[in-house]
């Protein structure tokens, strides 16, 4: 694992954790250190993307298309909107807002029903009525996020078991990892988000 992925992990749970808090001030804690990530680390992901790419084994983020955003060009600004509609079709039906609309167009009555009811569950958030941090989903979205977050930094090469101490070390869920289960997780995501060739 490159180290850049443990500095980011950390930070990852740190804002996770704050963001459960209990405490007001927890939770802005957490909204602070999201929004302002220090820039030495921003410093370093730009120079290891560089990097990457120079070696040819830069992959594109999965975050990309979770927030229907490939193809934007760099220093595009998504509106916090945009992001949260596409951040819940994922996490809430396993695809994105793109795929939903062509199966809506298709005349698919299932995707008709998703279509609707993300568009309630987008509208509470909107209006104050759901925390996002509250929203049970089949995903576990700390998990989720820490096997993205590591796809260009070495998780893919992980044992099972290896996979099972670097998630005990670094997820906020304070729980213990099983290897089959991280390693099936990684699989799943690696199928929909395979290595560009």
């Amino acid at each position: 694992m490159h180290p850049f992925f443990f500095k980011v992990a950390d930070l990852h749970k740190r804002i996770a954790l704050l963001s459960k808090s209990e405490s007001p001030e927890g939770r802005l804690e957490a909204q602070r250190l999201a929004g302002e990530i220090p820039l030495e680390l921003q410093q370093e992901a730009e120079k290891l993307h560089e990097e990457m790419k120079a070696a040819g084994t830069l992959r594109h983020s999965p975050w990309l298309s979770i927030l229907g955003v490939e193809g934007c060009p760099p220093g595009t600004v998504i509106s916090e909107g945009h992001s949260m509609f596409h951040w819940l079709c994922w996490f809430k039906y396993g695809r994105t807002v793109e795929r939903l609309l062509r199966e809506y167009e298709s005349g698919s009555l299932r995707a008709a029903k998703q279509l609707h009811g993300l568009s309630l569950e987008y509208d509470k958030w909107r209006f104050g009525k759901q925390d996002p941090n509250k929203l049970k989903f089949k995903a576990d979205l700390d998990h989720f996020e820490l096997m993205i977050g590591g796809l260009n930094l070495g998780i893919k090469e992980l044992t099972a078991e290896e996979l099972a101490d670097c998630f005990d070390e670094l997820s906020p869920c304070g729980k213990q990892h099983y290897p089959e289960n991280l390693r099936k997780l990684r699989a799943r995501i690696l199928k929909v988000f395979p290595p560009a060739l």
